[in-house]
């Protein structure tokens, strides 16, 4: 069979006119999306120059991120009102892998701020700050144990990413004033994740603005009682008088450090 060349291209001419590889028209032609045009005896494939328009709308869809199979079938039953129909799902599935950028933009924004602060802080000072109002989705403890404690938190993370919530924050913990001054350390009751602005669609608890005694402990949770020893402290010295809850927020945990001995976490309690 004779081809003409003017009209017809080989394999690899249509894969370096297509921008794409020998192999990928390979296997589109395996699974039936795009063939050849012409297959002589001898195996010898040819595709015709009329079929790039073809081609192109395949790597537009692809582009679009469908799936190889759905571009098949649309390919199969096209027509402007499946086109139509297409490009408005489409154009609804790209509206929110936008919103979902700008989640993710949002949160290594806050999570940068926090990683700065936290670099640019003495830690190893007690002092007063001015907080404004946060809030805080909890999820209650039902055991004081590990195993219980990570379920719980698991379970937290499940709810907030149900409505596409992140928080900068590692989770946070709650102890009470009466417990530190008995020696009670780690009675917690709930845990919570803590953000600074209204996390929209879920339940939360609002940490007030005012000014809170601000302490940091640099080191693994279990030890965060050598914190309170010198928070204790101070408050003696000060003469200071404080609300019912010392909050434990997370600053640096696992995602910035390797040691647990260098996780940070800020410890506040709002002055009366």
């Amino acid at each position: 069979m004779s081809i003409n060349k003017e009209k017809y291209l080989t394999t690899g001419e249509f894969a370096q006119i297509a921008g794409v590889s020998k192999h990928t028209l390979f296997h589109y032609d395996k699974i039936g999306l795009f063939c050849p045009d012409i297959v002589l005896d001898n195996k010898y494939r040819y595709y015709s120059v009329y079929q790039l328009d073809l081609f192109f709308v395949i790597s537009l869809l692809k582009d679009m991120k469908m799936p190889l199979e759905e571009i098949k079938n649309y390919l199969n039953n096209r027509s402007p009102q499946a086109l139509a129909a297409l490009l408005k799902e489409e154009e609804k599935v790209i509206e929110e892998r936008f919103k979902e950028l700008k989640r993710i933009k949002t949160w290594i924004s806050q999570t940068h701020q926090l990683i700065t602060e936290a670099l640019k802080t003495d830690t190893s000072q007690i002092n007063t700050i001015y907080l404004k109002k946060q809030f805080l989705v909890t999820k209650a403890l039902t055991a004081r144990d590990e195993k219980s404690f990570a379920k719980s938190a698991g379970q937290l993370f499940a709810y907030v990413d149900k409505y596409h919530l992140k928080s900068p924050y590692g989770i946070g913990t709650i102890q009470k004033r009466e417990h530190i001054f008995s020696g009670h350390l780690h009675d917690y009751q709930n845990i919570y994740l803590l953000f600074d602005h209204i996390p929209k669609g879920v339940h939360y608890k609002e940490k007030q603005e005012g000014t809170y005694l601000c302490a940091y402990f640099e080191g693994d949770f279990p030890q965060i009682g050598k914190a309170y020893k010198n928070i204790k402290k101070y408050i003696k010295e000060n003469h200071l008088v404080l609300g019912s809850d010392f909050y434990e927020d997370v600053y640096l945990d696992s995602l910035a450090v390797q040691n647990p001995s260098h996780y940070l976490t800020r410890i506040t309690a709002l002055l009366s």
